[in-house]
């Protein structure tokens, strides 16, 4: 594991140039959304501009993933296939696709249908969501969560006392600062494991994903 900032974004159209400047600030790796809350006028804006940022995030050398949202009024493989399109050609590229569990209505339910395309997908998939979130649903410990990735903005990177669960599923990332302007992108700020972010799906690892349920 060798843990660096990476930053994540919604909407922001982000350049190789914006990039390189990023990279000289100290950030390795990126993360893009590719499935918010439903077909909104947001999802529109991610849709416009998320293989465009990955293609350059990954021509300047980022360690590059992304992420969808569970969600409790759209099933589980049309949130998936949409989440395939907005990557476009670029959704082989990602060794790691999170799943984003935060929004109101959902259950383990619609979590781990989510969770299962994603692995039949060869995709690592941590759970990502926050103390705010969890603690009032039970924790959202759930037995298949491969591992974790909390948001709590207390400023401190390294810091990786999860408040969510509980769950033996390793800390792959911590999201320590929310919306943030960097030069005119919004970015969400994490320091995360490059490795996890980066390194090739094996077939043994592949195989490990169907053993959890």
């Amino acid at each position: 594991m060798r843990f660096g900032y990476v930053l994540d974004a919604s909407t922001s159209r982000v350049t190789r140039e914006d990039f390189r400047r990023l990279r000289d600030q100290g950030f390795e790796g990126f993360i893009q959304c590719l499935q918010t809350g439903g077909f909104s006028a947001t999802q529109t804006q991610v849709r416009g501009v998320a293989a465009p940022n990955i293609s350059d995030a990954l021509t300047e050398g980022f360690a590059v993933g992304g992420y969808l949202n569970s969600q409790p009024w759209r099933l589980a493989q049309v949130i998936h296939d949409d989440a395939i399109s907005v990557a476009g050609p670029f959704w082989p590229e990602l060794q790691m696709v999170a799943n984003d569990m935060e929004i109101d209505g959902i259950t383990e339910e619609h979590c781990a249908a989510a969770q299962h395309l994603l692995w039949a997908d060869g995709k690592r998939a941590p759970a990502y969501t926050a103390w705010w979130f969890a603690g009032p649903r039970g924790g959202m410990g759930y037995s298949w969560i491969p591992a974790r990735w909390d948001a709590d903005y207390d400023g401190r990177p390294a810091d990786f006392q999860v408040q969510w669960g509980p769950s033996t599923a390793p800390v792959v990332g911590k999201q320590y600062a929310g919306t943030t302007d960097l030069g005119g992108d919004l970015f969400d700020l994490n320091f995360f494991d490059l490795d996890y972010l980066r390194t090739p799906v094996v077939p043994a690892e592949e195989d490990d994903m169907f053993d959890q349920n």
